[in-house]
């Protein structure tokens, strides 16, 4: 993953946008639960960030791989909005 990461940065001179790295890592969730059988991630992740194309942005990832954007979400035994 560092690789790509620097491969990216230096391809071209930015740092890898939010949303791409959070896809990146997701795809390498979600290909350990399709092909391995296992799920050596086995939790659910919150990633923040902020880009000069989109500004600051919210990721909730689950053990599978799914991810999705929030404005604001919380993830636990107790995240239910009652």
């Amino acid at each position: 993953m560092c690789v790509n990461l620097h491969r990216y940065l230096l391809q071209y001179q930015e740092p890898i946008p939010c949303e791409q790295l959070v896809t990146a890592l997701c795809d390498i969730k979600q290909a350990y639960t399709q092909f391995g059988g296992k799920r050596p991630f086995g939790v659910s992740l919150l990633y923040m960030g902020w880009d000069k194309h989109y500004g600051f942005q919210l990721y909730q990832s689950d053990p599978s791989g799914n991810y999705g954007g929030w404005k604001a979400t919380c993830i636990g035994n107790n995240s239910a909005w009652k």
